[in-house]
């Protein structure tokens, strides 16, 4: 079941004014479920309500450089200071008060080693499975959870990796918007 949020907790999480989520819902630009008196926000509900109204962009800033970012399966978003160039910090979900850390050298040591391949993303925790990016990141960061489908999800909004097709992660040679052809090999 996907996360859902009453209205306060919409209004903390954006940093609003609860009698502005009010008005974003009365106005019709923020869907809600109506459960009896009580008015629930759907994560999904708050992600579309987010890319309707924000400028052109794959994230929506939150707080001081913190930014919402959509999972490697497009259905839940996470939170995410930094970048795949400089490291990350991910926080996953949208409620984790503890962010999963992931340096430069960790990014560059993963794109390096999966330059031009396709991979399993590998998402379950207990077993990902050997030769899965999953199994890689849960190796690299010395955790027992698995956060690759944040991970993921981080480089391809990035543009450093796509979706090639159901459980597979293509990565690409450069970075998209760095030089490279429609299929993400260099020019």
């Amino acid at each position: 079941m996907e996360p859902i949020y009453t209205p306060d907790e919409v209004a903390c999480l954006l940093k609003l004014e609860v009698r502005e989520v009010n008005e974003l819902i009365e106005e019709g630009h923020l869907k809600v479920v109506r459960l009896g008196k009580q008015v629930r926000v759907r994560e999904s509900d708050l992600q579309a309500c987010l890319d309707h109204s924000a400028p052109p962009t794959s994230d929506f800033v939150l707080e001081a450089g913190i930014r919402l970012c959509g999972a490697f399966g497009g259905r839940a978003t996470f939170r995410v200071h930094g970048s795949v160039e400089g490291g990350a910090r991910i926080w996953p979900g949208t409620k984790a008060s503890s962010p999963v850390k992931c340096s430069k050298e960790f990014f560059e040591a993963m794109l390096k080693k999966y330059r031009g391949q396709t991979i399993r993303v590998g998402l379950s925790f207990s077993d990902p499975g050997e030769g899965s990016l999953g199994a890689y990141v849960q190796r690299e960061l010395k955790t027992k959870m698995n956060p690759t489908t944040y991970i993921a999800g981080l480089l391809v909004n990035e543009g450093y990796a796509e979706r090639s097709e159901a459980g597979y992660i293509r990565f690409f040679n450069r970075r998209k918007g760095s030089g490279n052809t429609k299929d993400g090999s260099p020019r």
